[in-house]
Parts: structure tokens; sequence; C-alpha cells
């Protein structure tokens, strides 16, 4: 009996370690389990006997996993109400497959292929393109070009991860049938894994021990932007929560036309350290700045552009009549889109226009204004290059201005030139050369945008990040940060 089960563990576990080694490898803050749940459900599924208690047994399982597993009851009371359907997909998904095994002749192998594109392009999709999900590829290989074997790991791991799951699943396929027992078996160490894994994950919110590519695929498509600190890999300690304001949807940002300008700042990798006294230090650069709010913000994703996405009022990427620029641009503010890195990165320069901005500037419009270049970890106009020009555009009153402004300074890769100052966290906080890398130049994009807010009193700022460090060579530096929370401030 256990030849014949190990197979199906054998691929689960495949179809999770090598884009969880890759992860690992790139210190990408995408969580990746050991064990890849839909690979398991499929094939087991595929092979079970042709029995009504059998069926009906893997249907409960498969039900209770969807739509309560990985979720508290009160995202459970409302997933009918605000039309967010990706755990009824997911279980729908599973049990489509369900109803399909019990028709399915392993023998007739002209029909295999088509299952493999099913089980592994769509049901493993997160594990082949283990983080291209959520970020354009041009991205992708930008990543890739920061470490010479990162390369490497892109080309080589969906082509590893395809024809190892091919060669062992066709020995499963074609195999004869497994016996009631052992499928019972099967059913019995799933449902172990999954009481083993919510064990886990509330000692500990580092890693998930399973993987759930499906489920995980469709939440991108939530339209929930509602989220509590019960989550399993964003809870906040006790500590932060009762020091620390929560800025959630409910008191979203409103156009107030009170205001001379408004300048929106996306801050780089600025993420909420688990150290509160790190957190503490980085706020303590505005406290000389009257504040409506300081404290923290959960976003629902964790990466750049998903998070101007948000900020934009477009949470799934569509341009409409309501994107927060285009509100500022009809109440006659002009409106700017600045980042000191290329336009063509995320095709911003092409897709931006659409959303309500007057004026785009990325580096190459900004340098043939005499703006100054840095080299740290994307190339692109210094910070304090980009804050000067800012004052430039709000010192002219005679107009209304609403700015966005990404900043570029605390991009990855963390190692300091020779002519970067370490700043005073280094030897507070004992860092690391990443840690060290990191805060000093975080604290210089605080202390230029603290100046700026200063100078301009009767312009209002909201700062915020967009996520938490992606990437390190420093083990643990990633983890460190909470996964999606990120610091915030409303000033003047």
């Amino acid at each position: 009996m256990f030849s014949k089960l190990f197979p199906y563990f054998l691929i689960a576990i495949i179809a999770t370690f090598l884009p969880y080694l890759a992860c690992n490898f790139l210190s990408i803050p995408f969580l990746h389990g050991f064990f890849c749940v839909d690979i398991f459900i499929l094939l087991s599924l595929l092979k079970s006997p042709k029995n009504k208690l059998c069926f009906f047994s893997w249907s409960i399982i498969l039900f209770l996993f969807s739509l309560i597993y990985e979720n508290n009851l009160d995202q459970i009371k409302i997933l009918f109400l605000d039309k967010n359907l990706h755990n009824l997909i997911t279980f729908f998904s599973f049990f489509s497959i369900l109803i399909f095994s019990q028709y399915f002749s392993s023998r007739k192998k002209n029909i295999f292929f088509i299952f493999f594109l099913i089980v592994v392009i769509c049901s493993d999709w997160l594990n082949v393109f283990y983080f291209g999900y959520s970020i354009s590829f041009k991205e992708l290989f930008s990543i890739a070009f920061h470490f010479v074997w990162s390369a490497f790991l892109l080309i080589t791991i969906p082509i590893l991860h395809f024809g190892i799951i091919y060669h062992f699943s066709k020995k499963i396929l074609f195999s004869k049938n497994l016996k009631l027992y052992e499928s019972f078996t099967l059913l019995g160490i799933f449902t172990t894994l999954l009481i083993i894994n919510i064990v886990i994950n509330s000692l500990q919110q580092r890693e998930t021990i399973l993987n759930t590519p499906i489920k995980t695929f469709m939440q991108k498509f939530r339209t929930n932007t509602t989220y509590t600190t019960k989550s399993k890999d964003i809870i906040l300690s006790n500590e932060i929560l009762s020091r620390y304001q929560i800025f959630t949807h409910s008191n979203s940002l409103q156009i107030d036309s009170s205001y001379t300008s408004v300048v929106m700042v996306l801050v780089e990798s600025w993420g909420v350290p688990k150290d509160i006294d790190l957190l503490k230090k980085s706020f303590s650069f505005f406290d000389d700045i009257p504040q409506s709010f300081k404290g923290l913000y959960l976003r629902n994703v964790a990466y750049t552009q998903g998070a101007e996405w948000e900020d934009f009022n477009m949470p799934q990427g569509m341009a409409s009549d309501f994107t927060l620029p285009k509100l500022y641009q009809n109440a006659h503010y002009e409106t700017w889109y600045l980042h000191g890195y290329d336009g063509d990165f995320y095709e911003r320069k092409t897709n931006y226009p659409a959303l309500g901005f007057d004026s785009l500037l990325f580096r190459t419009e900004l340098f043939k204004r005499g703006l100054k270049s840095c080299k740290y970890g994307y190339p692109g106009i210094c910070d304090t290059s980009t804050a000067a020009f800012i004052a430039e555009i709000l010192s002219d009153s005679s107009k209304k201005h609403f700015i966005y402004w990404t900043t570029l300074d605390a991009h990855y890769p963390y190692s300091l030139s020779p002519e970067e100052k370490e700043s005073d966290f280094c030897k507070d906080f004992n860092l690391n050369e990443a840690e060290c890398a990191y805060y000093s130049r975080q604290s210089v994009s605080l202390k230029t945008i603290a100046s700026l807010a200063k100078k301009f009193p009767r312009t209002r700022f909201i700062v915020r990040g967009d996520h938490r460090p992606m990437m390190a060579n420093t083990p643990g530096f990633v983890s460190s940060f909470y996964h999606r929370w990120v610091p915030m401030l409303i000033l003047n």
C-alpha cells in the first residue's frame, strides 16, 4: 500500500518544493508551502474507486476544505454578500474533477495529455510561474538580472516542474485503480495534513505548510477589501496593536478641495518591522509635523504596482471615471505622477495617462530636467532630487496640484556604496550589512518627505509604504517584517 500511496505525496511535494526553493533563494515574500494540495487532491480523485461512499466522503472533505479552511468566520459570513467567490470556485473546481473522475478511464491514453494540461497548468499555475502571476514578465526578468543564478532558476524550474510531474503522474494514472481502503487512507492522511497545518500556522506566521494554487490564484480577483488581523500570515503583535491605529477602508481617503495641494507618497519597500522600536524610529522623522493619522495600513497585495492601483482606487487594475487622480482632475487640480525609474516598467507610461494624470515624469524626463541620478537598488533619479522638483511644482500657488510620487531609493538589492552614509539605525540596532543599507536609504527618503511636508504646511501629505522589503541576501531579513502591513501617515 505504501508503494502505491507514496507517489501521490512525492508529486505533491515536488509541485511546491522547486518553486519554494526559488522563492527562498530570491527571498521573495510570497508564501509557498512544502505540499501542493491541489495536485494531491486531483490525482487522488482520478484514482479513487467508483464507490458512492468514497464519492460522498471526498465531497464532504472538499467542501469543508474549500469553504472553511484558512478562513475565519467573519470572512465566511460575508462570502455571499460581497461577491467574493474564490472559495466557491475552488470547491467547484475540485468537485467537477471528482464527478469527472467517476467516468474517467486511466487506460484512455489519448486524453491523458488533456488531463496533464488541466492539472499542471490550471491547477498548479501558481507553482509553475512561482511568483510571476502577480507581476509582469518584464519585472520578473529584471529581478533575475540582479543575481546571476536567479536567471538560471527562472528558466529551469518551470521546465523541471513540468517534466517531473508529467513523468510520475503518467505512471499513476495508467496503473490499476486504488482499492477502497487505500482511498480512505489517502483521505485520512489529507485531513490530518490540514489539521497539522492549521495548528502550525496558529503557532507561527512565517510559512505555510500546504499550498493551494487554485484558491490562491482566485483570491487575486477578490472584490472584498476588508481584512482582519486574524489572517494567518499577517497577525500583528499586541504591543503594536495597542500603540498604533489601523487605517481601514471604512475611513478611506476622500477628495478635500480645501487643501491647496495634495501629495501622495508611495514609499518603496517601507514595511512594518516586527521590532516595534524600529517602527517607532521610522515614524520619529515626522514627530514635529501636524498629523491627523499615524499608524498602519494593510495592503491587499505585496508588490508596487498593486499598491499604486489600490491608492488610485482601482484595486483590480481597471481604469474608470472614479480613479483618484481623475477625481482630482475633475476638481480642477493639476495631476502629476512622478517616479525615478523607467516609464516602461509596469507599462506605466502607456497605461497611466488614462487614469487621470496630466503629466507623467520618469527617469528619462526627470534627467532631462537636470535632476540627479543615484545608483542604488534600481538606478534612477534620487529621491532627494525628485523631492526638490516637487517643491518647485508646489511653489506655483496659482494652481492646485495633486501629485503622486513613488519613491525609489530603498529598492533592493541592499548594499551601501562608498559614497552613502550609514544612518543611526545601524549602530542603535546593531544591524547587519543588508539591514543597515535598507534603513540608511529609507531614512534618507523619510527625512526628505518630512522636510517637504514642513516646507508646505498647507499641502496635505498622505505617506505610506507599498510592501515589506522583497529581497535580501541576509536570511531572515524579509521575514522580520509583517506581510502586507505598511506604515501610514497623513500630515498637515
